[in-house]
């Protein structure tokens, strides 16, 4: 996929998917740092740039660190992240098979305790796209 035919997630939508975590989950509402969240978002096309090979799961992994990482909202950054990763995947066709709460829970810890790289994230996600995800190279004849 190169970078121009990438659907990146925009601010408006990740503070909605924040309120909508809470809203259906718990915990304060609002934006602790707004800077810290435009970093995040903008790591995916970071990598995207100085990185072109990089596959979609790569940069929803950045992503969903950048999120986790910077916490830049008061509470809900691992749901919140989480959530991200999943709507930027969806936006770019790739939908994955239901995740389970307490093996998402244990894996964000991971991420926020720097045990695990974005490489990993990005093959936990990979893995949860399973056969749902057709690449780009397997259309050509």
């Amino acid at each position: 996929m190169k970078p121009d035919e990438i659907n990146y997630l925009e601010y408006d939508t990740a503070v909605a998917a924040h309120n909508y975590v809470i809203e259906n989950s718990g915990g304060a509402f609002g934006l602790r740092d707004e800077a810290l969240l435009v970093s995040a978002l903008q790591r995916p096309k970071n990598l995207a740039h100085y990185k072109p090979a990089s596959d979609i799961f790569e940069l929803a992994a950045t992503l969903l660190t950048g999120i986790a990482l910077n916490h830049p909202f008061f509470d809900g950054n691992k749901r919140c992240a989480t959530m991200c990763a999943l709507m930027f995947l969806s936006k770019n066709g790739v939908i994955l098979k239901k995740m389970d709460a307490f093996d998402s829970c244990t894996f964000m810890i991971s991420v926020v305790t720097h045990k695990v790289s974005d490489d990993d994230v990005a093959n936990f996600l990979r893995n949860l796209a399973g056969k749902n995800f057709k690449h780009d190279c397997d259309n050509d004849a």
